[in-house]
């Protein structure tokens, strides 16, 4: 029984001082990030990790909100609340393969494989993916719910 409650104090302790920490680092590279690849929007490889700095940005900020928060009162919130961020973050990871797949396409000598660094194929790619993952991860919003224990 001594051991459950030193963990319980432990992740208190995580919760309360090493979590903001690592919140706020990955809001200020995801910021730097932003800023940097903002100006080369031309590239294609730069406008996938431009949105997956984007992505990754809003799904910290949207995990970090635990405190005060409707969803533990509210359904629809709650259902929301694990839904959004999920989407964001996997869209976030996926955007970042798209980016080393596009990198290795241009190292290829066929230029058959270089149609996928084109910007519109880009931005379909990015659309799809951000639509594959709102729809994959519909089952969070149906299978969610709040209990009173």
């Amino acid at each position: 029984m001594m051991s459950s409650s030193i963990f319980s104090f432990l992740q208190f302790q995580v919760n309360r001082y090493v979590i903001p920490i690592i919140i706020t680092l990955g809001n200020i590279g995801n910021a730097f990030i932003i800023i940097l690849f903002n100006k080369r929007r031309n590239n294609s490889c730069s406008t996938y990790i431009l949105w997956a700095a984007v992505m990754n940005s809003a799904s910290i900020t949207l995990y970090s909100v635990n405190h005060g928060d409707p969803a533990l009162y509210s359904l629809i919130f709650c259902k929301f609340h694990h839904y959004i961020p999920q989407v964001f973050s996997q869209t976030a990871r996926y955007l970042t393969i798209l980016a080393c797949i596009d990198r290795f396409v241009l190292t290829i000598h066929t230029s058959y494989f270089r149609v996928i660094s084109r910007p519109f194929v880009v931005r379909c790619s990015m659309g799809n993916i951000f639509v594959f993952w709102l729809i994959f991860l519909i089952h969070i919003i149906i299978w969610t719910t709040i209990k009173n224990e």
